[in-house]
């Protein structure tokens, strides 16, 4: 078995395999949306990013600081927001 990185050729094939599985299945449109855009598609459109802004240390300084400014924001509302420090790490640590 060969297993390779999901790419846009395989969701036809992908969504016919949720069809025979699933009672739900997820249709190609849901598949791509999950899959996302690819890799470097916004500098291949000339979409600005922080990136392209900032470069990648700079984006990613940028989105610690408003990172802790979130955490920050959150200390008044005590444990009861624990969730959303979660959510907050989780964004800042993303890979997608």
């Amino acid at each position: 078995m060969n297993i390779v990185v999901m790419q846009e050729r395989h969701l036809a094939a992908l969504a016919e395999i949720e069809r025979a599985c699933f009672h739900a299945p997820w249709s190609e449109n849901m598949l791509r949306e999950e899959l996302g855009k690819p890799v470097g598609s916004d500098a291949d459109n000339d979409k600005t990013t922080f990136i392209t802004l900032y470069g990648l240390q700079g984006a990613h300084k940028e989105a610690e600081r408003h990172n802790a400014a979130a955490l920050a924001a959150l200390d008044a509302l005590g444990p009861g927001a624990d969730f959303l420090r979660l959510m907050a790490a989780e964004l800042l640590e993303r890979k997608k």
